[in-house]
């Protein structure tokens, strides 16, 4: 004899289960799942980069961390130093277009050049500024190609600043305590 099993009522179902012993009869086992949806809100909006451009748009785009673009004027070594200015952030977004994965991209100094319509030394010296501040590490090719740009170090500076911002969060968040005053 076979397990059979037969579904009444919504989400009703009853098994049947033979029984090793023969001079037993048959036990009947139910379970009765109840399944309660939420009531239905407003649809989430859409967030897709489809969404944010187009279809067709969407089909080539680099993703862009907002740690990085909110707080491009903290990324510096000293309190006194600017930030990144606009040239080294376009340079840093240029690189990341060239990153498929955890390997370092490496595009032509030149491309990037006349992709932002820069001369190419205007180029090098903002990519000797990042690598100054320990943003960027070139690493030339073997085989004359373009350097791979490693950004770990821009990677590390973000996540200090988003622990620094998460710590002050936190510190924010908690109740302040009045010193009593015992007589």
């Amino acid at each position: 004899m076979g397990h059979r099993t037969s579904t009444s009522a919504p989400r009703m179902q009853i098994s049947v289960h033979p029984l090793q012993n023969a001079t037993q009869s048959l036990m009947v086992q139910s379970t009765l799942t109840i399944s309660i949806a939420a009531p239905p809100g407003p649809p989430s909006p859409d967030r897709s980069v489809a969404a944010r451009w187009t279809a067709r748009l969407a089909e080539r785009y680099t993703p862009i961390s907002e740690v990085f673009l909110h707080n491009l004027h903290r990324l510096r070594r000293h309190p006194n130093e600017r930030g990144l200015n606009p040239t080294e952030t376009l340079i840093i977004i240029q690189i990341m277009s060239h990153k498929w994965d955890v390997r370092a991209p490496f595009p032509a100094l030149t491309s990037i050049a006349e992709r932002m319509s820069l001369d190419v030394r205007t180029v090098r010296a903002s990519v000797k500024r990042l690598e100054n501040l320990g943003y960027l590490r070139r690493e030339p090719s073997l085989n004359g190609g373009p350097n791979a740009y490693h950004l770990d170090g821009l990677f590390r500076a973000l996540e200090a600043l988003q622990d620094e911002d998460e710590a002050q969060q936190v510190q924010q968040a908690e109740p302040r305590h009045r010193p009593s005053l015992t007589i």
